[in-house]
């Protein structure tokens, strides 16, 4: 586990930063879950081993990158 805490930071930053570069589908119930989400996973992820944090960190990145680049595409 990191002890500074710092990818549980990130991962619930990039949680973030992925979740609101999805097209929203739920309506207004589903406003809360875009805060509460990334909280909750940054501190669900906070004890993992330093490789799944890395995996978890990674992934956020480039599903981030993947809906930018579908949304560029939507766009022009």
């Amino acid at each position: 586990p990191d002890p500074t805490y710092l990818m549980a930071i990130l991962i619930g930053a990039t949680t973030y930063l992925s979740q609101k570069t999805m097209p929203q589908a739920g309506g207004g119930g589903m406003a809360g879950m875009t805060y509460f989400m990334p909280i909750f996973i940054g501190v669900i992820s906070a004890p993992f081993p330093a490789g799944l944090q890395l995996y978890w960190l990674a992934q956020n990145i480039l599903t981030i990158g993947q809906q930018a680049y579908i949304l560029k595409g939507r766009r022009g």
